[in-house]
């Protein structure tokens, strides 16, 4: 999807934007051939933030969720003084000093709602579709995506839960190794399970 970024465009802007197209999706799914109950959302990192808010706001809107929602290694909350975030200050391709550069950069002044920012502070995600969250080991959003997970599951929302060992934030780009690969059938294996139920 090619929405508008930040730092030039601020929050919410990318969240509204991402938002719009699943509307344009379900509005249109008769001219576009597919099945409108078959619609799923899937991120990586701020795309997993972009995914999750389009569920958030779809539940608070009352309209149709998407089917499933799915989240590789996703940035679910702001706070930068989670433990994760201090241990994997340095990390590889994202590290806790620079996420805080990133939270200025994308959010600019304190966000509201906050809780499109930090999913984590959501008060009620009951009604939620089954969810798929994927993290690294060396990341500074481990936390913030294992918080999430446990948010969700405690709102009653069906949750699996993959967490990797040995990796860092952004290891999809090792697109073509065989943990890549295997982990791509995982995540068609849950969106199947939840395209054939409807």
């Amino acid at each position: 999807m090619d929405y508008r970024l930040s730092p030039r465009y601020k929050f919410p802007t990318e969240q509204q934007d991402a938002f719009d197209a699943y509307l344009w999706v379900l509005e249109n799914a008769e001219q576009i051939h597919i099945d409108p109950q078959k619609i799923a959302v899937c991120g990586d990192s701020a795309g997993g933030n972009l995914s999750a808010v389009v569920c958030r706001m779809a539940q608070k809107q009352k309209i149709q969720m998407p089917c499933a929602q799915e989240l590789y290694y996703p940035f679910a909350n702001m706070d930068t003084e989670t433990n994760s975030m201090k241990k994997y200050r340095n990390a590889p391709m994202c590290g806790g000093k620079q996420s805080k550069v990133f939270n200025k950069l994308f959010f600019g002044d304190m966000p509201e709602p906050l809780e499109y920012a930090s999913l984590v502070e959501a008060e009620n995600l009951e009604g939620m579709p089954p969810t798929y969250i994927e993290s690294a080991e060396y990341d500074p959003l481990l936390d913030g995506a294992v918080a999430y997970g446990e948010k969700l599951k405690v709102s009653g929302v069906a949750v699996e839960e993959n967490h990797t060992k040995g990796t860092m934030h952004g290891y999809d780009i090792a697109v073509d190794s065989v943990f890549v690969q295997t982990l791509m059938k995982k995540r068609v294996a849950f969106l199947k399970r939840y395209f054939q139920q409807r």
